[in-house]
């Protein structure tokens, strides 16, 4: 049972490496550049992330799990600080539209979840 909940969570980990993997990507021929980067902006090591990508691991430390689980959180709220700041341009364009707001509303509430969530840790 143990060893296959450690499975699920390789899997999982692995699925959101992948995900920030695509994620930074520029083109179909930047994987590697990409990973560089990955490197640089959130401390991940480069010949980890190889092995995560090119290998099946057979063992995993818990800080590579911890901090591939914090910068894939991490990107991803940069992408929802993102997508906010575009549609909130929308709107100051003048765009009168409830979807619009309605998106902006879900925004700002995972936004702030996402605030109170990192504030208890």
């Amino acid at each position: 049972m143990l060893k296959k909940n450690l499975q699920n969570a390789m899997t999982d980990v692995t699925a959101m490496y992948r995900d920030m993997l695509a994620r930074e990507m520029r083109g179909p021929s930047d994987c590697e550049g990409a990973m560089h980067r990955i490197q640089a902006k959130f401390g991940l090591d480069y010949w980890q992330q190889w092995a995560l990508r090119y290998r099946s691991p057979k063992r995993v430390a818990v800080d590579l799990v911890n901090t591939i689980k914090q910068a894939h959180f991490k990107m991803l709220e940069q992408s929802v600080r993102r997508d906010l700041s575009l549609l909130q341009i929308e709107l100051a364009k003048g765009a009168d539209d409830d979807d619009l707001k309605s998106l902006v509303a879900e925004a700002e509430a995972i936004l702030a979840k996402i605030e109170s969530k990192r504030a208890q840790q």
